[in-house]
């Protein structure tokens, strides 16, 4: 243990030197995890590390830490910065909707203008002019449903997300953050309902996507999974109550099948044997003209 405190503060006083507060502020957590109560690492923490400033943003369709990268930094081999900061897996897969934190990388500017730190404001001498007109603050309004929304989504309550994403839209629309965030929530709760084999909810909520992005991610093939696998519990269902002689029961599943599987040659065959055998015994049962 002693020897991984000694190397991680080692670590630690190399990243300070080469300006890399975000590496150094890493190594020094590490070894207060490690030793809580170690004095040179608190030490380094609350003198020597710089505060990291970090920006949210909100993943695309399509992007990865290799573009983001290069949008903020300028640089898409810093996306190793992004992955260590989130903490995500090995290559991991982003899904629109995600929200990523974006470090400040010391001596590494934002490449966007409007990120970067603004130059103090001049000081007014006391006998200077008051202006005629001041500018006001932009200031950029943010959702909290949308907020909100997001961090339901990260934690897996779908519902939740979904609920507060349809709100922002029924008062707008044409908010373009929370349509591209509804496509996200809808396919994590498609996804999750196949996983609890809640098919039908599944082709419910897919098929719903489909209609705002047909092509989103690997969504066709989740639905097209979802329906096969309704229509054969439907089909199963459908044998159970032709065994018990439930013959109209039996009919109406399958028909639930060609819904899923118009194609389905088992659930047609067995719908017209059973049409069939059901016209036989309504006939026997009639009474006998005297």
């Amino acid at each position: 243990m002693e020897r991984m405190v000694g190397e991680r503060l080692t670590h630690g006083r190399e990243a300070l030197e080469k300006g890399d507060h975000l590496e150094a502020r890493r190594n020094f957590l590490a070894v207060l995890a490690i030793d809580p109560a170690n004095q040179a690492a608190f030490s380094a923490l609350q003198n020597d590390v710089k505060e990291i400033r970090f920006v949210p943003h909100t993943v695309k369709a399509g992007e990865t830490l290799a573009t983001i990268s290069e949008r903020y930094y300028g640089d898409r081999s810093r996306s190793e910065v992004i992955w260590e900061t989130n903490q995500l897996p090995p290559n991991p897969r982003l899904s629109a909707g995600m929200v990523l934190k974006i470090p400040e990388i010391p001596g590494v500017p934002f490449v966007l203008p409007e990120l970067r730190p603004k130059p103090p404001e001049p000081v007014a001498r006391p006998d200077a002019p008051i202006p005629e007109t001041v500018r006001p603050t932009e200031t950029v309004e943010i959702n909290p449903l949308l907020v909100g929304a997001r961090e339901a989504l990260e934690k897996g309550e779908y519902q939740v997300a979904l609920a507060d994403v349809d709100r922002v839209l029924a008062s707008n629309a044409q908010n373009p953050d929370a349509a591209e965030l509804k496509k996200a929530v809808l396919y994590g709760l498609g996804k999750s309902q196949l996983s609890q084999r809640k098919y039908e909810d599944s082709v419910k909520t897919l098929v719903q996507l489909a209609r705002l992005a047909p092509a989103y991610q690997d969504s066709p093939a989740l639905l097209k999974q979802a329906r096969e696998r309704a229509a054969q519990l439907h089909y199963a269902q459908g044998l159970q109550l032709y065994r018990e002689e439930k013959l109209e029961d039996a009919i109406a599943q399958w028909k639930v099948v060609l819904e899923y599987e118009p194609e389905h040659v088992n659930a047609k065959k067995n719908i017209e044997q059973a049409e069939r055998l059901l016209k036989s015994l309504q006939q026997r049962q009639q009474p006998k003209k005297p």
